[in-house]
């Protein structure tokens, strides 16, 4: 069976949300014997070392580089009614090669990866189309432009109600629709809702794995992530300048690590003698070992936070908002530490830096192991689809 997959970039390296479920979807197709065609747009040059970390059996890439100039161009989109995402990806020469390899592959499977590759897929006529949401977008956008001083709040509202209107009315192109969590799919207006079909992310359990490290100091707190994604940006500030001064009154040593690449210019600020900004590092399971206890206050923002299966992969205890913890199932809701504001999250780390018990961190370890892999959770889907 032919699949013809467009992403909105390539996957790897696995520094992005959307990045690292494009990758193990692939994978996990490849792996099942499927004949894929990958289309991947991008806008910087590629490197010849990122290509070569791609090589996957039964997959071929083609990489379609887009112009940079359509950025300075959306402001005049002001005036159409599609998302400014979906206009910035949508571009003429890509779409003419992208129509010209359907028309030579022949595929029996189209698939859509985010609503901004939708307008390269959702005419094609010869196949099974499937679109894979991944987050509620729009509502995402709202809870950001709540955050955002004017006229920055404006234009997040503007698109926030472009990509409602599209997540709805791009529905009926497409045969069968993903989403990753069963809050997304209350927070998307679908014209019908009982087709959702819900496909987690999993966790490499293997890859993050706890180890014993010398170098692990007590009382530290981390943070990780893409360190110019808003949420993420707004999740950091709150807690070195909201939660931190909290905990800093009882345990005046504790240490803040926040390790990611692109840290904003925000959060560069905020480096000191208590708060360490790694950037980007070569391999972040050194910071999850590294640390004892991690924080992810995320308040904005929709989906779901990979950060946390990570930290829990790690054996580390975690603290987060119900808005990140609400996308993950009751299993995995039991051995996250819940708390919605600044003296709750703080309180709580104070009194489990205080604790040395790892025992509902080894059950969350064990739970991923078993039932949140990316080959069950993706091969599950499989079933269905076949």
């Amino acid at each position: 069976m032919k699949w013809f997959i467009v992403l909105s970039r390539v996957p790897y390296p696995l520094d992005k949300g959307d990045k690292l479920r494009a990758y193990h979807f692939i994978k996990q197709l490849s792996q099942s014997g499927f004949e894929l065609n990958v289309c991947c747009l991008h806008f910087n040059e590629l490197n010849i070392e990122i290509e070569n970390q791609l090589k996957l059996p039964n997959v071929t890439w083609h990489f379609i580089q887009l112009s940079k100039w359509k950025t300075a161009l959306l402001p005049f989109n002001i005036f159409i009614k599609k998302p400014f995402q979906v206009c910035l990806f949508e571009q003429k020469k890509a779409k003419t090669r992208i129509n010209k390899l359907l028309q030579e592959i022949k595929p029996e499977i189209v698939f859509s990866q985010l609503i901004r590759t939708t307008e390269y897929c959702k005419n094609y006529a010869n196949g099974h189309k499937i679109i894979d949401y991944m987050d509620a977008l729009g509502e995402g956008m709202r809870r950001r432009s709540e955050k955002s001083n004017f006229p920055m709040n404006i234009l997040f509202k503007i698109e926030s109600n472009r990509l409602r209107n599209y997540e709805r009315t791009i529905w009926s192109n497409f045969d069968e629709h993903l989403v990753i969590s069963s809050q997304d799919c209350r927070l998307i207006d679908s014209p019908n809702p009982t087709k959702w079909k819900i496909v987690e992310n999993g966790i490499d359990t293997i890859f993050f794995s706890p180890k014993n490290d010398n170098s692990k100091i007590d009382f530290t707190i981390l943070f990780t992530g893409n360190m110019s994604y808003p949420p993420n940006i707004d999740a950091v500030l709150f807690l070195a300048k909201e939660i931190m001064p909290l905990v800093w009154n009882k345990i005046p040593k504790c240490k803040l690590t926040i390790s990611g690449v692109d840290p904003d210019r925000s959060i560069k600020n905020l480096e000191n003698e208590l708060i360490e900004v790694t950037g980007k590092v070569d391999d972040i399971r050194t910071a999850y070992s590294t640390a004892t206890l991690f924080v992810a206050p995320m308040r904005i923002g929709t989906g779901m936070q990979n950060k946390i299966l990570e930290a829990l992969s790690m054996e580390l205890p975690v603290i987060t908002t119900s808005m990140a913890a609400n996308a993950f199932e009751i299993d995995i809701q039991s051995h996250l530490n819940i708390c919605d504001n600044a003296n709750e999250i703080a309180e709580c780390a104070i009194r489990m830096l205080s604790s040395k018990t790892q025992q509902r961190q080894t059950e969350a370890r064990k739970l991923l192991s078993e039932k949140y892999n990316w080959e069950s959770k993706i091969s599950k889907w499989l079933k269905t689809l076949q």
